[in-house]
């Protein structure tokens, strides 16, 4: 139940006088509230980059020289490898030209076995030794492991080689340009991150020096042996290295087939030129033994004309794979900004043109690509932004509009409540910015519309009247002569607001705490001796006296307030020192009118000039 109380004895003028005082500001108030407010949709006014709509270009580019870059220091290390991968096969080659004889039985011994079985059979000895008959090669140990070393070390040194090579293949169909719109481009870029870091293709790079490292200690090894022998042991020891190596690149070969022909969420990273011919070949065959057969549950690989067609039609891309299954937010596109906005959100010139690629996303994939569910506000969304970029005006003032299209564009009293909140302490606590008209204007006719929709719901909390008050006094503070008189309208709701408050203790406290939201807005601007000066024509303007005489009326004992209360000795001396600081006599606002509102004798003998220009 909502209580109103009545204006005091002696002041049953007070309606007729705020009437009267409220047509002379109104008058400049002719257009429509709602008409003039800023809501989410509009321009935006105080951005620090203008909206030009190119900011997924902008972003798209950003994403695309951060990906040249890794990828030429790819190649160049790959060429490294290379160009030492075949100067180091070229040593071992040396090496191995004179070892691998040593596998082979001794052309000396063999003419010695021969002179001395001629000899033999020359002295018409009938026993011949068996080892003469059927001699075995000597092949020793120390030749077994040199050569298992050195051609251990030519295999890895040439499969590095290799491996290299199918790398530079992968990067180049990494960096293919598809021709698409600059939201695609992301949505496909990030399809092939994805690829790549789940085929680990950057763990294949880092492994290759290692593989060249192997192969230099296997070299060095060997130098301590001089001999190789061509024997079991070395020939199971080739195979299986060979054998591997062969393998890798089979498998790179085939698994790109693989991925399209069981439709699996992300393609196979291993793009290369053998590959694409194996998928062309099983793509034939399937379609000629499906022919042959007649069977129709022999799944087909999808037709693509190169890699960046197979890659768009992955259930990572495709939003109906995407719908159907909930465990995929489809949010490759979320992904994408995702990783836009955990790389660069410290930039300070990609962070407009992330906000308004991120302000256009669906609640859902803002989500992902935020990774928090509670930045559908833009002025959240913009603060944890910029939140780790040094403070600036221009970023601070963009915030601060972006907080009052929020508050225009809330769906409840609540979110308004919160918004009205922060705005009050962006404003109270925030760096100081550039106050212009517009600006003040829009400030104000926001608070209103704030206010005056608050009428047709509960009453507004206690503090939301104080965050209210505040940013009123901040606009008179800051505003010019037409902003201010614009502004004094906002006192007709708080005063309204005040009526509609439930607790009695709360409505004669608020003089007392709007008398030190005062002081306080003042001291934020020009700390010192004459801080407060810019609020004495305030002070000394009949709207100000008004609303002195309407917050009297809840300090009267006729209202059933005890005069003993502090509260009462506390807006006392509220009313003395606000008097005082105006330059006005200390019992200016005790004064007792004695005529009607107007006239000259208004506040009789005693009465003292009241400011009609309250910018003066």
């Amino acid at each position: 139940m909502n209580i109103v109380i009545d204006p005091p004895n002696g002041y049953a003028e007070y309606n007729e006088q705020k009437s009267i005082y409220a047509h002379t500001v109104k008058t400049a108030n002719d257009i429509p509230l709602s008409s003039r407010l800023w809501t989410p949709t509009d321009h935006y006014r105080y951005a620090i980059s203008p909206k030009t709509g190119d900011h997924w270009e902008k972003v798209n580019k950003r994403v695309e020289t951060f990906d040249e870059d890794i990828c030429k220091g790819w190649r160049e290390d790959i060429d490294t490898l290379l160009v030492f991968a075949g100067l180091f096969s070229s040593a071992v080659t040396a090496f191995l030209i004179e070892s691998y004889g040593m596998l082979q039985p001794s052309s000396s011994q063999t003419v010695q076995n021969l002179l001395l079985l001629q000899i033999i059979q020359q002295t018409g000895n009938s026993t011949i030794p068996l080892e003469l008959l059927n001699p075995k090669p000597s092949v020793t140990s120390l030749a077994i492991r040199l050569n298992v070393f050195w051609f251990s070390s030519l295999a890895l040194g040439l499969s590095t080689a290799i491996i290299c090579i199918l790398c530079k293949q992968w990067l180049r169909e990494y960096r293919r340009d598809a021709a698409l719109s600059p939201k695609d481009a992301l949505m496909l870029r990030q399809i092939r991150l994805e690829s790549f870091e789940q085929w680990r293709v950057e763990g294949i790079l880092s492994a290759l020096p290692l593989l060249l490292q192997s192969a230099l200690v296997l070299f060095f090894a060997g130098i301590v042996d001089l001999l190789w022998s061509l024997n079991t042991i070395v020939a199971t020891v080739l195979t299986c290295e060979i054998g591997f190596a062969l393998l890798a690149v089979s498998m790179t070969t085939v698994l790109p087939s693989l991925t399209i022909m069981l439709n699996a969420k992300l393609p196979c990273a291993y793009k290369s030129p053998q590959a694409w011919i194996f998928y062309r070949a099983s793509h034939w065959f399937t379609r000629f033994f499906k022919r042959i057969q007649r069977a129709r549950s022999i799944r087909m690989p999808s037709r693509i004309k190169n890699w960046t067609a197979g890659d768009r039609i992955c259930s990572r891309f495709a939003d109906e794979t995407a719908e159907a299954d909930v465990s995929l937010p489809n949010d490759c596109l979320g992904a994408a900004m995702n990783w836009v906005y955990s790389e660069y959100r410290g930039n300070v010139s990609m962070a407009p043109d992330i906000f308004y690629c991120l302000e256009e996303l669906s609640e859902e994939t803002l989500a992902v690509a935020t990774g928090k569910a509670n930045l559908n506000a833009r002025y959240y969304l913009y603060c944890d932004l910029v939140k780790g970029l040094p403070p600036s005006r221009e970023r601070h003032k963009f915030s601060i509009e972006l907080l009052l299209r929020d508050i225009n564009g809330a769906s409840s009293l609540v979110e308004q409540c919160l918004y009205i909140s922060h705005l009050a302490a962006e404003l109270r606590f925030g760096i100081a910015v550039d106050t212009d008209e517009d600006f003040l204007l829009q400030t104000i006719d926001t608070v209103r519309n704030f206010v005056q929709c608050s009428f047709d719901g509960p009453a507004l909390n206690y503090q939301s009247i104080l965050d209210v008050s505040y940013i009123f006094l901040y606009c008179w503070r800051d505003g010019s002569e037409d902003v201010r008189r614009h502004t004094l309208l906002v006192l007709d709701d708080i005063e309204r607001c005040i009526e509609r408050l439930t607790n009695p203790t709360s409505r004669p406290q608020f003089g007392c705490d709007f008398t030190w939201l005062m002081y306080r807005s003042a001291e934020n601007t020009s700390p010192g001796p004459d801080s407060q000066e810019f609020y004495n024509p305030f002070i000394c303007s009949e709207r100000f006296l008004l609303f002195v005489r309407f917050l009297d009326g809840y300090h009267r004992s006729v209202n059933d307030m005890d005069p003993s209360h502090p509260i009462i000795s506390a807006w006392k001396q509220q009313k003395v020192s606000l008097a005082i600081q105006g330059g006005l006599p200390a019992s200016y606002f005790d004064l007792e009118p004695t005529s009607s509102p107007g006239s000259s004798d208004y506040f009789g003998s005693t009465r003292l000039p009241v400011y009609d220009n309250v910018a003066e």
